[in-house]
């Protein structure tokens, strides 16, 4: 069997494999909602954020199954430490829960970590299969000193339903 033959044969079946293994890491659930606050000048105690998500389209963002996700960003020119703050969760019947969080500067503990463009961002797990219900709210509010994070750039969530479907009520 002359060698360019046995090469036109294997070279596709090596294409469709690697486009078939690359094809699976790509995430099954795209978010739901995802917001973003700027914050300039460091983020102090009494600056709380405060996130209502609510769907892109007409279907109600509201069912149970919804994974929340952290995200911060920094500034690579400044120096950044682990960053400890308060997570809220409730809705119009009351709060549903109240956390003390540390988002670790490095990698490790749960956190994901990328840097593109002169900013490090870091994700980290916030709640897994949590139940969205009507005025559903999460608040964040930092614990440091405004002066230790004059890094932070923005801070966001995510929310991705595990079954990459908006739920019906």
């Amino acid at each position: 069997m002359d060698k360019r033959c046995w090469f036109a044969g294997v070279a596709p079946a090596a294409m469709i494999i690697s486009l078939s293994l690359l094809g699976a890491c790509v995430p099954s659930c795209p978010p739901d909602y995802v917001k973003f606050e700027s914050i300039t000048d460091g983020w102090g105690p009494l600056d709380l954020l405060v996130f209502e998500p609510t769907a892109p389209d007409s279907l109600p963002l509201t069912g149970s199954g919804y994974d929340i996700d952290l995200t911060l960003r920094y500034s690579t020119r400044l120096p950044v430490s682990d960053f400890p703050l308060v997570v809220t969760m409730e809705d119009e019947n009351g709060q549903l829960s109240c956390d003390t969080l540390i988002v670790p500067a490095a990698s490790g503990k749960g956190a994901r970590i990328s840097t593109h463009y002169g900013v490090r961002e870091v994700s980290v797990p916030l709640k897994s299969n949590v139940t969205l219900t009507d005025g559903f709210a999460l608040t964040l509010a930092p614990l440091s000193d405004r002066r230790l994070t004059e890094s932070l750039r923005a801070a966001g969530v995510v929310f991705t339903h595990r079954s990459g479907k908006h739920q019906q009520p």
